[in-house]
């Protein structure tokens, strides 16, 4: 096997800088496709799009040995397709060796109707999805939500296990949370809270395996103790 996909992401920028997984009908969807060609020749391999199990499109991409290439297709976000949607790619090979696609999950917001008159509405998003958000301390529910709410400065934080705030979009990192300013208008503002996987410090994790130690040998004796 010569050609493996080694990442793929979505994006909303044909130069794919940054992943997004946060749509709305209307919007073009990159898929970004990074591959790398194992073997000593060069090679023609066909890469194929998957949404939702079933294959909607193919491309073909020389590579060199041993270098890396990177494949970029799309589609425009048709109505009546809102809700969450798996996003898969693979290879020739892959498909033939039965390996399955690399996949993510992207997530298609329904048309968000004007909110009242001398409001605005909040469409708050993260990435990954599914994080409990907070408004100026207040739970609004899980991303992504919208809100309505009136003119003023807003600051907003989720909360996902495992997870911390790293940069945030249509907005202003403040520490943990995003600060957004709203005036009263029809279109929604969208605010995006990037979120990264914490790490954990080295160590917490040999303190762990520290107390483990103890924690087995005083168990084993204990054990004889009884069996005596």
């Amino acid at each position: 096997m010569c050609v493996t996909v080694t990442k793929m992401f979505t994006s909303d920028d044909a130069s794919c800088q940054e992943s997004r997984t946060n749509f709305k009908v209307g919007d073009r969807v990159y898929i970004c496709v990074e591959l790398k060609n194992e073997c000593w020749v060069p090679v023609y391999e066909e890469v194929y799009y998957f949404i939702d199990g079933e294959q909607v499109g193919k491309s073909t991409v020389f590579m060199f040995p041993f270098q890396p290439a990177r494949v970029v297709a799309y589609f425009d976000v048709p109505e009546g397709v809102s809700g969450l949607h798996t996003v898969g790619v693979t290879t020739r090979e892959d498909q033939e060796e039965g390996i399955p696609p690399k996949e993510t999950q992207i997530y298609i917001q329904e048309p968000i109707p004007p909110p009242p008159a001398g409001k605005a509405t909040l469409y708050i998003m993260t990435e990954p999805t599914g994080a409990r958000v907070y408004v100026n301390d207040q739970l609004v529910g899980q991303s992504p939500v919208t809100v309505t709410v009136d003119p003023g400065v807003y600051d907003i934080r989720a909360e996902l296990k495992g997870y911390e705030l790293a940069s945030c979009r249509g907005s202003t990192k403040i520490n943990d949370a995003c600060r957004v300013s709203v005036e009263a208008r029809q279109e929604p503002y969208e605010v995006t809270l990037v979120l990264k996987k914490k790490e954990a410090p080295p160590w917490r994790n040999a303190a762990i395996a520290g107390a483990v130690g103890v924690m087995v040998g005083a168990g084993l004796a204990l054990a004889k103790r009884r069996l005596g």
